[in-house]
């Protein structure tokens, strides 16, 4: 029935902007399909007003007078509840519950008042005085809700910014059919303030606009959403300074051109990038006593990243990083003044990690109180001393390490015959980063490069044990469509995977990144290129990776679920966005920019 009952089909979906909808109607009302994510809306046109909803809504018998329909609620509480406490911390206990849509008569916040539950009822109808902007709650419940939702993502986005880190959204609703021709006869089309239907493949764009993780579909009715508890990140906070010349740069001469001071530091930057994406996150590093360490910290504050475990070291001076790009916003050279990080101590560490543990388990629900985090962030700034006393502190949580620099990717290697590599769950080096710390750990030297390949030049020291729950990763001889293998990096990952790294990543410049991961599904190491992008400024798009790489892990916590393709993609999508701004952190970036142009690189194809 395609075009039948609408003439304006230039819109696009609201959940994945598609735009080669479907237009359908039955006899009483008319409807549009989205074929990619299967999303059903109803005609705009034919909604009925905010009056005549409400009017309607005054009809339903949905209060106490009505035993059964309170029986049907309390039934939806009790699951409701015992999603919550799913997977929490033994001891939890839900405190404080937001009832999204309470309508006329509030009867859940009712019977969840009578369970002694702290619980804050709002209605854009019935209840609009007091929406829980700024609250935060362990439990969200959205019952026979979100079909009303006008703005499905508006309204979504709103309903996930309710929850702690930790908390859970659970939304009943009845999921829409696939095929067009059932949704025309069903039933729950019948109701005129009925205007949004969703299919399992649209809650999952939706969770992940929320940067939710969506844990269980159930009965075609039932969706359990969970935010992901804090990141924790521990690494470099320093005062950006950046210089660009106004055309070529010459050297040894003074070149007219910008300067521009902002915030930055790798660990500070990811904390950013995180928080802008919706990821809870806890910041650990040092400043000095001066005005660019409060410039530091307020601009953390102002974008909810916590600072509570930064540590201000007197006497001290905030580190500087002093970058000069070209005039095509590529890096000619770089200074980094980070002398402060040589006095960040272990013990000036381990005090600053349980001012963060504290702050992350205070506002965070059903976490483990010792380690309220669901991963940890190390930068080499931190001197291998420290990165040691971190992962000790936290020995259960998944480590993400980003280098930074050679120099400082050579001292972590080096520590210790190379002991702290066992600790790291993933890492993100450049491709001279990658050959510096394989050369550190003295089995892989640059002109024998292209030779690589016996089992032999990759064993670790004696003393290193290896880890044979993995399986042997190969060279694959026929790649994926989309995917190139590339001969020495992927040897360098190999070497990384035999040091017991289970997940690595090799930024490549304009050819795009490696991936190679190796553990209970273990997947062949193939690069992976997004399409061409303007360059503005280089500085903080490997940062932004690492932030979006993390996140769609998060996101995405069965490892049988994720996709190398999907994580570099959105990986690559955070840095394309940075890359096209001047700041180190982009502040375009937002969960639906990020997803918006994975979406669209799929769609395209056009992600090699």
């Amino acid at each position: 029935m395609k075009g039948e009952g609408y003439t304006d089909l230039s819109m696009e979906c609201p959940i994945c902007s598609f735009s080669d909808i479907r237009s359908l109607q039955n006899k009483r009302r008319a409807f549009f399909h989205c074929p990619s994510c299967g999303f059903f809306w109803a005609d705009p046109a034919s909604r009925l007003s905010v009056e005549e909803q409400k009017n309607r809504y005054e009809l339903h018998q949905n209060d106490g007078s009505n035993q059964g329909y309170g029986d049907y609620i309390n039934r939806i509480i009790d699951k409701t509840l015992d999603w919550a406490l799913k997977d929490t911390f033994p001891g939890s206990r839900v405190h404080r519950v937001v009832d999204w849509g309470s309508g006329p008569s509030d009867l859940a916040s009712q019977l969840l008042r009578q369970r002694g539950l702290d619980v804050v009822s709002w209605d854009p109808l019935f209840a609009p005085d007091h929406p829980p902007q700024s609250e935060r709650f362990d439990v969200a419940l959205c019952i026979e809700v979100a079909e009303h939702f006008d703005s499905p993502v508006k309204d979504f986005l709103a309903l996930a910014a309710t929850l702690k880190p930790g908390g859970r959204l659970v939304v009943h609703t009845h999921f829409a059919p696939e095929r067009e021709e059932d949704f025309l006869s069903w039933w729950y089309i019948e109701d005129t303030t009925h205007v949004s239907f969703y299919s399992p493949r649209a809650l999952k764009l939706l969770s992940s606009l929320g940067s939710l993780v969506l844990e269980e579909l159930e009965d075609r009715r039932f969706a359990v959403f969970r935010r992901p508890l804090p990141v924790l990140v521990v690494g470099g906070i320093n005062m950006d300074i950046e210089g660009r010349p106004s055309h070529g740069f010459i050297p040894r001469d003074s070149n007219p051109g910008t300067v521009r001071f902002s915030p930055g530091g790798a660990g500070r930057n990811i904390a950013e990038n995180l928080a802008r994406l919706k990821i809870p996150v806890e910041l650990v590093g040092a400043l000095g006593d001066d005005g660019a360490g409060k410039d530091c910290l307020e601009s953390c504050r102002g974008l909810s990243v916590g600072v509570g475990g930064c540590e201000i070291v007197k006497g001290a001076l905030t580190s500087c990083y002093l970058s000069i790009l070209d005039d095509q916003g590529d890096m000619t050279a770089a200074i980094a003044g980070m002398e402060i990080y040589d006095r960040f101590t272990p013990e000036l560490v381990r005090g600053a990690l349980e001012k963060a543990r504290t702050e992350a388990f205070q506002r965070s629900f059903g976490a483990d109180p010792s380690a309220p985090f669901s991963a940890l962030v190390v930068d080499g700034n931190l001197l291998p001393q420290a990165i040691e006393a971190v992962v000790r502190q936290f020995p259960r949580l998944p480590v993400w390490f980003d280098p930074v620099s050679t120099q400082k990717a050579l001292r972590v290697v080096q520590y210790q015959d190379g002991s702290l590599l066992r600790s790291f769950y993933a890492i993100k080096p450049n491709g001279i980063e990658a050959q510096r710390m394989a050369e550190a750990l003295g089995r892989i030297g640059s002109p024998i490069l292209e030779s690589f390949g016996s089992e032999g030049s990759f064993l670790p020291p004696e003393g290193v044990p290896e880890q044979t729950t993995r399986q042997p990763m190969e060279q694959p001889t026929e790649q994926p469509p989309g995917c190139v293998g590339a001969g020495a990096e992927v040897s360098l990952a190999r070497l990384f995977h035999r040091w017991g790294i289970p997940l690595v990543l090799i930024s490549l410049g304009e050819r795009g990144v490696l991936y190679s991961k190796q553990g209970r599904r273990t997947e062949a190491p193939s690069v992976f290129r997004p399409p061409a992008a303007r360059v503005v400024s280089a500085t903080g798009a490997g940062d932004a990776f690492v932030a979006a790489a993390l996140r769609y892990t998060l996101l995405n916590p069965k490892e049988e679920e994720q996709s190398a393709k999907d994580l570099c993609a959105h990986g690559s999508a955070a840095s394309v966005i940075t890359l096209e701004t001047v700041e180190s952190v982009a502040p375009t970036l937002c969960a639906e920019a990020l997803e918006g142009l994975v979406f669209h690189w799929g769609r395209a194809n056009s992600y090699f």
